[in-house]
């Protein structure tokens, strides 16, 4: 009879720690997508101006994969612009070593389609851009927003503005599946 009970009470004590062990490590989210309410800075540190930003797995009821919407800072030459988001795609770039970094590494939440710049009233350049969000993997460095208007040769998104993540919301959820 004690022998039972001690059996017992050790297989008790595994499920109770197999079950703790599984509820405190972090479930990857089912899906990747990526949430932004933030300000944008720019190299020299100054506002850049204000972005809103939702990137998501697109879907058969939710064909459209995300927003971005941007309201420039006092003094910045772009007063808004508006994307229309034609493909979204997300990724770990383990090579990723921004300036500062010790740490390299970083979460991608890509996208690209279609932006409108406005500068003025009733007076828009819309062109092909794609943007990545950022979420660095070493806490010392600010996560990062790029911007591409133009391709190389090759044909890949060339990457040549670069603003840095102020104060808001930057939330990136990656699934840890490619797409």
């Amino acid at each position: 009879m004690r022998r039972l009970m001690a059996i017992l009470s050790a297989l008790a004590l595994v499920v109770s720690l197999s079950v703790s062990s599984v509820a405190a490590s972090p479930a990857a989210p089912r899906s990747s997508s990526f949430y932004g309410d933030f300000n944008l800075i720019a190299p020299d540190g100054t506002l850049f101006g204000h972005a809103t930003a939702q990137l998501f797995q697109p879907t058969n009821q939710r064909l459209v994969p995300g927003t971005y919407d941007f309201r420039g800072a006092p003094g910045n030459t772009i007063r808004e612009s508006h994307a229309q988001i034609g493909t979204v795609h997300f990724w770990y770039d383990q090579n990723h070593m921004p300036e500062g970094a010790t740490v390299p590494g970083g979460t991608v939440a890509f996208a690209s389609g279609v932006e409108c710049v406005y500068i003025e009233l009733n007076n828009a350049d819309c062109h092909e851009w794609a943007v990545q969000f950022v979420n660095n993997t070493d806490p010392k460095v600010r996560d990062e927003v790029m911007f591409a208007i133009s391709k190389t040769e090759s044909g890949e998104w060339d990457f040549e503005y670069t603003q840095f993540v102020g104060k808001g919301d930057f939330v990136l959820k990656f699934s840890g599946i490619e797409s």
